[in-house]
């Protein structure tokens, strides 16, 4: 199962981590495992190298694991970033509804 945490505060996201497989299919042919990871990294690199966000990154392929903290926002762009990390909490909890043996959202409010 592909697991999704999100950490918010104050109604905004500071972080997310996304670990495991969905087992949907054998690798390489989980498309719902390809779709999620794309997203993951569609997201931390619009956040971090279009909109410039300081991000702490963690990642383990072996595990597999995805962590994401974002420290700051230059230029004004904090609605932006929130705006695509949104986004990306939107979809995956689309992906939860329609594979929900298969994906897990949760929110972890702080």
């Amino acid at each position: 199962m592909i697991r999704v945490e999100f950490v918010i505060t104050d109604n905004k996201i500071l972080a997310f981590s996304v670990s495991g497989h969905a087992g949907l299919a054998p690798a390489p042919h989980d498309i719902l495992c390809a779709s999620v990871s794309a997203m993951t990294q569609l997201v931390i690199n619009t956040v971090t190298d279009v909109f410039q966000a300081d991000a702490e990154l963690e990642i383990d392929e072996q595990k597999p694991l995805i962590r994401a903290r974002f420290i700051s926002v230059p230029n004004g762009n904090d609605a932006a970033v929130q705006g695509v990390l949104r986004g990306f909490l939107v979809q995956l909890e689309a992906f939860a509804d329609q594979y929900p043996s298969h994906v897990s959202v949760r929110e972890k409010r702080k």
